[in-house]
């Protein structure tokens, strides 16, 4: 922590004033850092082009899969996630950001007399405020405040002896705020 914190001083002091401008390409990274351990940390891979010398439209893609076997009962998961946005930059530096994220999500229990699979869809709006701060003239580290909200629909099904019951309901409606911290390298004019 002391050393993103020394990264981010250094990042504040070393600050220019160059900004990408229409036609710029930025590809990066993003994160959110609210309810994560430092083991489940993970970075969502952004691309966003400026339409506007202030405004960038773009879009970030996660996906992850995992798999296990424990005495014949073999575990699987994946995930995927998308999130278009929208981001408005005020005075050069500090931006204003809108999107929305599709994430789809299953994990599947079985074994040699059962399988147990849930799957559930979700769907959520976010905003936020955040700052530029250019290391260079292509460099750029973005620290933010936002908030989120998503709802959506669960099944779950349990096949065992040639049997199967569902059952379908709603996800848990969820709200919640973050800090989240990006990292792009901007490409094109200047």
């Amino acid at each position: 922590m002391k050393k993103l914190f020394t990264l981010l001083t250094v990042v504040a002091i070393s600050t220019t004033l160059s900004f990408a401008q229409k036609g710029s390409l930025a590809i990066g990274v993003g994160s959110n850092l609210s309810d994560v351990s430092w083991q489940d940390y993970s970075l969502i891979p952004t691309v966003g082009y400026f339409i506007d010398d202030n405004f960038m439209l773009g879009t970030g893609f996660a996906m992850s899969s995992s798999s296990d076997e424990v005495t014949s009962v073999k575990y699987s998961s994946s995930t995927m996630s998308v999130s278009p946005f929208a981001r408005f930059y005020l005075y050069k530096s500090m931006y204003i950001s809108a999107g929305i994220d599709i994430t789809s999500s299953n994990s599947i229990v079985e074994d040699d007399t059962y399988k147990d699979t849930y799957i559930e869809s979700t769907f959520g709006f976010n905003g936020g405020i955040g700052y530029s701060l250019m290391w260079n003239d292509h460099i750029c580290i973005e620290p933010s405040f936002g908030f989120g909200t998503s709802g959506g629909s669960t099944t779950s099904e349990f096949e065992s002896g040639g049997t199967t019951n569902s059952n379908s309901t709603d996800a848990p409606t969820t709200f919640g705020m973050a800090i989240g911290l990006g990292i792009n390298i901007r490409l094109g004019e200047e």
